[in-house]
């Protein structure tokens, strides 16, 4: 099975927490054998919007890392998120438009969700 590692986000600000943490899964070295070995990929999502859930067909199991304003948590802490109570955490201000907790609803209504999804928020400062 190939799990694919998104970070979501945009290049610019702290929206692009996500896309860090992407950036340094591939310095690892057990990263790099991985995608050499076809069982991980990674991808850098720039405000997919609903173009979230065409990424997320093609994998079973998929990890989503994006940037979460967490007043509880110090920034730069990794916390996992239930999809549940997405829609509660705040976005960094951006122009998503539709947000990660919105395709990810419409993903679950229309049956496109992976078998398996992990979501993991970085936490900015506000």
């Amino acid at each position: 099975m190939t799990t694919a590692i998104m970070g979501i986000g945009s290049p610019f600000g702290k929206d692009q927490a996500g896309w860090d943490a992407v950036d340094q899964l591939a310095q690892q070295a057990w990263a790099q054998a991985a995608i050499e070995h076809g069982t991980l990929v990674l991808h850098k999502l720039d405000r997919p919007g609903m173009g979230l859930l065409e990424h997320l067909q093609r994998y079973a199991h998929v990890i989503l890392v994006d940037a979460v304003i967490a007043p509880h948590y110090a920034p730069g802490m990794i916390i996992p998120l239930q999809r549940e109570e997405l829609a509660l955490w705040e976005a960094p201000a951006s122009s998503h438009g539709f947000g990660v907790a919105e395709a990810l609803a419409m993903g679950d209504a229309l049956g496109m969700l992976p078998e398996r999804l992990e979501i993991w928020g970085v936490v900015v400062a506000d």
